[in-house]
Order: C-alpha cells, then sequence, then structure tokens
C-alpha cells in the first residue's frame, strides 16, 4: 500500500498543526478576498 499522509508515517504526530496551517490560511486568503471585494 501506498500511504503519502505524513500522519502514517509518523504516527506520534498528530494532524492539529496541519488543521491550523490550513485554518490559518483560509483565514488570510478570506482577508484577502474581502480586502479586494470591498
Amino acid at each position: 500500500m501506498t500511504v503519502e499522509t505524513p500522519s502514517a508515517v509518523l504516527p506520534g504526530v498528530p494532524l492539529s498543526p496541519a488543521s491550523r496551517t490550513t485554518d490559518a490560511a483560509r483565514r488570510i486568503m478570506g482577508v484577502l478576498s474581502a480586502a479586494e471585494g470591498g
């Protein structure tokens, strides 16, 4: 089986850092889009 997810390779590392990074990116994109649209 070919697993490309780092979580599978490193079971000890939670996905919270990745989730936080994604959330932060979404917030930044939201602010940028709001600034451009407003």
